[in-house]
């Protein structure tokens, strides 16, 4: 099967509140497995020991990627958020009505 090009099918206004839904979603259930990882009892050891060598580069390594996992989904969020501005048109709004008569 061919790749369809989303740019040529547009979709309907309630395909595309069921499409966000669906990634709001998937950004919830993803929040929900960070949640979960920073309540982990091997974090929650290793958050709380002194490492050195071999576990301290590992760990740093972690943490790091686990931050980015973070970021990553703040932006995700952001993204997916914005279209929920109403919209009843796609063009925007006339000021030429709002004008004084001259």
């Amino acid at each position: 099967m061919a790749p369809v090009n989303t740019a040529e099918v547009p979709m309907s206004r309630p395909e595309a509140d069921e499409a966000l839904s669906r990634l709001r979603a998937d950004g919830d259930a993803f929040a929900a497995a960070l949640m979960e990882l920073e309540d982990h009892p091997g974090r929650r050891f290793l958050e709380g020991t002194a490492s050195e060598g071999t576990t301290l580069d590992r760990w740093t390594a972690a943490k790091a990627a686990i931050g980015v996992l973070w970021d990553r989904l703040g932006r995700y969020r952001t993204v997916v958020r914005q279209p929920r501005r109403p919209t009843t048109s796609p063009w925007p709004p006339c000021s030429c009505a709002a004008r004084p008569p001259s």
